[in-house]
């Protein structure tokens, strides 16, 4: 009979980790060089590609992304496979934890399926805070399940109808300037007005349409829990009461 072995060793967690990122990188697909647009199947896969680009960066860089889809800019300050800045979306990085980053991410490029990555800077500012995320932490919050987070049908068809929209709840926008500064005084005027009436019903579902010129007119959705503020061309006013019509009649 042979005796068991007493000198196996056993790595640790973060051994392990580290093993399962360096096999993820040696499996991936060979990375475009900066300066080159890539092409995903969906969002989420570009949502993947810039996360594992912060595994990739050792030296501080500051890594510019651009999207096709959706006019998406980020910037990504990365040292050492960790991100310490990210400009360009709506977060408040002095509270945020890896699921906030991944979450502003995801916001940001709802719909982009073209990615351009660029090197902004080779030698940055680094920010003065200590807080920062690795590519590790972010890579399991997005192989997480999700709860809660998936966009309704009817409020993505809606941005991709609109010239500006705006999801004032979550500080998340996009389009032309003046449209957007149109929307959220259309927001406060809501704010105000919901307010002062207790029996309004927030969690209905429920779709407004408000003209502005003969070329325009104002959209505010809400659907489960969701609550969208936009701007569309008149052109798209049949096609967008034909998707509400129908979504109302599957439920």
């Amino acid at each position: 009979m042979i005796a068991p072995r007493k000198d196996i060793l056993t790595a640790s967690d973060t051994e392990v980790a580290d093993a399962r990122a360096a096999m993820r990188r040696l499996t991936a697909p060979m990375t475009p060089a900066y300066g080159t647009w890539r092409n995903f199947h969906s969002a989420a896969e570009a949502v993947l590609a810039v996360i594992s680009e912060i595994g990739e960066v050792v030296l501080a860089r500051t890594i510019a992304v651009s999207a096709q889809d959706c006019d998406a800019a980020l910037l990504l300050t990365i040292s050492n496979r960790h991100l310490v800045a990210l400009e360009g979306i709506s977060l408040d990085a002095s509270n945020a934890e890896a699921q906030d980053v991944v979450a502003a991410i995801e916001r940001a490029l709802d719909g982009a399926k073209s990615l351009r990555f660029d090197i902004a800077a080779r030698t940055p500012e680094m920010p003065s805070s200590a807080r920062s995320w690795s590519c590790q932490a972010l890579l399991e919050t997005l192989e997480a399940p999700h709860e809660n987070t998936v966009t309704p049908a009817i409020i993505a068809d809606v941005k991709a109808l609109s010239v500006a929209w705006l999801e004032a709840e979550v500080g998340v926008e996009a389009g032309p300037d003046a449209a957007l500064r149109a929307l959220h005084h259309m927001a406060k005027a809501r704010g105000n007005f919901v307010g002062q009436v207790d029996q309004f019903r927030q969690d209905r579902p429920h779709l407004a349409l408000f003209s502005m010129t003969e070329q325009i007119f104002a959209v505010e959705v809400s659907w489960q829990g969701n609550l969208l503020l936009a701007i569309c061309e008149a052109s798209t006013r049949e096609d967008l009461l034909a998707m509400w019509r129908g979504l109302v009649a599957e439920t």
